[in-house]
């Protein structure tokens, strides 16, 4: 992803990037667990994605004996791990740039309204472990001159499906 983002930065020096890493979403990757993959390695026939339960999902259901302790140590060595190459991407490229967080997660705080231990990020709660996020700025001297190309207002009807089925592939349509 990194490598990725460097190459954009390159390719389009007066562009604004959006950078996406999925960690520290399961699975958990430096951690040598299994409960945490075994989700994503199970492939259904009909629509070629993950079957079964995610971890989150388990956890609230009982279904997944680690302890909340665990579960905060591995999702935090998996955000370390992440931190690593945000840095590289931060030492590689020029002007300000915000790290964020798509969203945060329950891992067994109480929920609100109704005072059930929750895991993950479920849709439709929207309390301070899901919706606070970091904020991170990151200035450097040289500030990237980023200017407008000629944009058309009009969409066609395929990329309107396309970007309602990408917003709704991550959660944030229905």
């Amino acid at each position: 992803m990194t490598e990725a983002a460097l190459e954009a930065a390159e390719q389009f020096p007066h562009k604004r990037l959006v950078v996406h890493y999925m960690q520290p979403h399961y699975p958990f990757v430096p951690a040598e667990t299994d409960f945490d993959k075994e989700h994503l390695q199970q492939i259904d026939g009909e629509g070629g994605g993950p079957s079964g339960e995610n971890v989150w999902n388990q956890k609230f259901k009982g279904e997944l004996d680690v302890s909340r302790e665990e579960l905060w140590s591995i999702y935090t060595e998996n955000l370390e791990y992440v931190l690593e190459h945000v840095e590289e991407l931060l030492d590689g490229i020029s002007g300000k740039t915000v790290v964020t967080a798509d969203h945060g997660n329950y891992v067994g705080e109480r929920a609100s309204p109704i005072p059930i231990q929750e895991w993950g990020h479920p849709r439709g709660l929207y309390d301070d472990p899901v919706v606070r996020v970091p904020w991170l700025e990151s200035k450097s001297e040289d500030r990237r001159q980023v200017v407008a190309s000629s944009s058309s207002d009009e969409m066609t009807d395929i990329e309107s499906d396309i970007v309602t089925e990408r917003l709704r592939n991550l959660g944030y349509q229905e």
